[in-house]
């Protein structure tokens, strides 16, 4: 039995794969904590205990999933954004902020539901919990 196991030949290594096409860069990256308008990540920070023992944490950023009205492409955009960013779009505009963290807002759109299907009052053809005066 083991003359007969030693004959065999030994298996072979997986071929080596072709070179893969290489990925299309998203917009939403899953795994970064990181504000995609701000670029606001994790600080390194210490939490110091009632005898001044020091423990290394980080501290996050508020980070929120919105659904944010683009009047240029008449649709919602889903970014992840911090809380500050939430105040500073309703001040700049959406369009405004993007441009300045380098976004370009035609690749990242993806309307969810018809443009039919909204019912709007706006002048935009946003709906109308989404209409937000900028100033």
């Amino acid at each position: 039995a083991r003359a007969a196991l030693a004959s065999r030949p030994l298996p072979r290594a997986a071929p080596a794969q072709a070179a893969a096409a290489p990925r299309t860069a998203r917009l939403v990256t899953q795994s970064k904590r990181q504000c995609q308008l701000t670029g606001k990540k994790a600080n390194n920070g210490y939490s110091i205990s009632f005898s001044h023992q020091r423990n290394k944490k980080l501290q996050q950023p508020n980070l929120q999933w919105k659904k944010i009205w683009y009047p240029e492409g008449k649709c919602f955009i889903r970014l992840k954004i911090s809380t500050e960013a939430i105040k500073t779009l309703r001040k700049k505009g959406l369009a405004a902020m993007a441009k300045q963290a380098g976004i370009d807002l035609n690749k990242a759109r993806r309307c969810r539901a018809p443009r039919s299907t909204w019912e709007s009052t706006a002048e935009d053809g946003a709906p109308k919990e989404m209409t937000v005066a900028v100033e």
